[in-house]
C-alpha cells in the first residue's frame, strides 16, 4: 500500500506503510490515515491531503539501477505510437523497467526483455510496486532473438539497437529506438521499416512562487527518439 501526503505549499510525502508518518510538520497518527481521499490534521494541527499514490507517485518511488527514461519521452512514445488498450508492446533493455511499466498504463500486455540478473530483480521490485499484472519479464538477450509475434509497438533502449531482428513487429506496427547520440541514430536502420521520425523533446520549467521565469535548471537532452514504421 502506497499513499500520499501532500502539505499546504505542495509537497508531496510519500510514504509505504501503515504507521504513524513523520514530517517536518508534525506527526500524522495512524488512526487517523483511513478511507482516504481526505484532510487530516498533526499533532502539531498542520493540515494535509491524504490520497492513494497514484502512477507518478509510484514513479518516484521506483527501485532505481540504470537511468530510467524521462516521463517526458515515456509519453511521446505512447501518443507518436497511438498504443491502446487493445496494444502487445515489447520492450527490450528493460533497465529498472520505468518504460515497460509506463507502457503498461495503456496497453493490454507488455513483454519486457533484460539480461543482466541484477536488473532483473529490480524490474520485479518495481513490477510488484506498481501491480503491474499486464508486464511479462523476461531474463534473456534481444540479440539472440525475440520469442513473442506480431506485436504492435517495440521499444529499443539499447547500445546497438540495429542488431535486433524486427521481423516480430506486425505490418504497419512500430519501432521505436531511444538512444543518447546522433552517432547511433545514423547507424539505426531496419529492412522493411521506414524512418518517419528522429526528435528530442525538451522539457524546461518556470518558477511560479514570487515571481514567474524559467528555472535556471532543466532537463534538456536525454535522448534520441527514432519512430520506423514497418511498410512490408
Amino acid at each position: 500500500m502506497v499513499r500520499v501526503l501532500i502539505n499546504q505549499e505542495g509537497l508531496i510525502h510519500r510514504v509505504r506503510g501503515d504507521g504513524d508518518i513523520h514530517t517536518n510538520n508534525g506527526v500524522v497518527l495512524k488512526k487517523d490515515l483511513e478511507n482516504p481521499p481526505k484532510v487530516v490534521k498533526s499533532h502539531s494541527g498542520y493540515a494535509f491531503l491524504y490520497a492513494d499514490a497514484n502512477s507518478a507517485d509510484l514513479f518516484e518511488l521506483m527501485r532505481r539501477g540504470p537511468q530510467i527514461i524521462t516521463l517526458k519521452d515515456a509519453g511521446y512514445i505512447v501518443a507518436r505510437t497511438g498504443i491502446t488498450r487493445n496494444s502487445v508492446v515489447f520492450d527490450a533493455g528493460g533497465g529498472s523497467g520505468a518504460l515497460s511499466l509506463f507502457l503498461s498504463l495503456h496497453a493490454k500486455k507488455v513483454y519486457c526483455y533484460e539480461r543482466r540478473d541484477d536488473f532483473i530483480k529490480i524490474i520485479a521490485h518495481n513490477i510488484a510496486l506498481f501491480g503491474a499484472k499486464n508486464v511479462v519479464l523476461k531474463e534473456a538477450d534481444v540479440y539472440d532473438g525475440v520469442k513473442v509475434k506480431n506485436v504492435d509497438v517495440a521499444t529499443l533502449d539499447l547500445k546497438e539497437p540495429w542488431r535486433v531482428d524486427p521481423s516480430f513487429v506486425k505490418l504497419g506496427g512500430y519501432v521505436v529506438v531511444y538512444v543518447p547520440t546522433i552517432n547511433q541514430v545514423e547507424k539505426a536502420r531496419f529492412a522493411g521499416f521506414v524512418l518517419e521520425e528522429v526528435t528530442e523533446i525538451i522539457k524546461r520549467d518556470w518558477r511560479t512562487d514570487a515571481i514567474l521565469r524559467p528555472k535556471s535548471k532543466m532537463i534538456a537532452h536525454t535522448g534520441f527518439l527514432c519512430f520506423f514504421r514497418r511498410l512490408k
